[in-house]
């Protein structure tokens, strides 16, 4: 799968920040996060056992839709609804984002909004910001589209492991797509825990998982 697998990931990713009309917001499950040690070491991973949502150890990047009410800013993950100005979404808090720093914004009397490039600590619930912020540049556009054989339709066996994979991951699966003969999920963060267990549980590369948060290099 190769290269067609890494832009049809990144296409995932994009897909979990969509403006999404008479779609219901999606929030991912934070009670139970545990601490990722080092997320370069291989996990150790029982098929039967779904790994808890794994914290990032250090600095993250992540793009994504910024909702700004009353001065109570949010990072939106997954679908939101297509108005102006928007809802809170009832994302993560966003500690350390000053607007003054922001030019390009979206604005409607107490809400402020945009898709913003962050970079930050996570701590399995708030994201507060170790970087200025900076407006997503939306026009740049992908490395180049995946290969026509990849939009094959897929085959009911896989759309029985992307329904599979909805139901037990429940809000922490962001978006899935299930495309020629792998199911692209998109998460908040994962530190290669979840991708050792869908590969345990479903064969290897059949689940391709895409993190949101990535690892800032030190």
């Amino acid at each position: 799968m190769g290269a067609s697998i890494g832009a049809l990931a990144a296409a995932a990713a994009s897909v979990a920040l969509l403006v999404l009309v008479a779609c219901a917001p999606v929030q991912p499950q934070v009670g139970d996060a545990a601490p990722s040690s080092d997320p370069s070491a291989p996990p150790s991973i029982a098929a039967d056992v779904l790994p808890a949502q794994a914290v990032p150890s250090g600095e993250v990047g992540v793009r994504g839709e910024v909702v700004d009410v009353d001065g109570a800013p949010e990072l939106c993950l997954g679908p939101q609804f297509s108005i102006a100005p928007p809802f809170a979404c009832g994302g993560a808090p966003i500690v350390g984002l000053d607007w003054g720093e922001v030019d390009g914004e979206d604005a409607v009397g107490d809400t402020r909004w945009a898709t913003m490039d962050l970079r930050g600590v996570f701590d399995g619930s708030t994201l507060t910001l170790t970087a200025e912020p900076t407006l997503a540049d939306l026009s740049a556009s992908p490395s180049g589209p995946p290969p026509s054989s990849s939009w094959e339709p897929p085959s009911d066996a896989l759309l029985d492991v992307e329904a599979a994979v909805v139901e037990e991951l429940g809000p922490r699966a962001l978006s899935t797509i299930a495309i020629g003969d792998v199911v692209l999920l998109a998460v908040l963060y994962d530190d290669g825990s979840l991708q050792a267990y869908l590969d345990a549980r479903h064969g290897e590369g059949v689940v391709e998982v895409t993190s949101l948060m990535t690892d800032v290099a030190g």
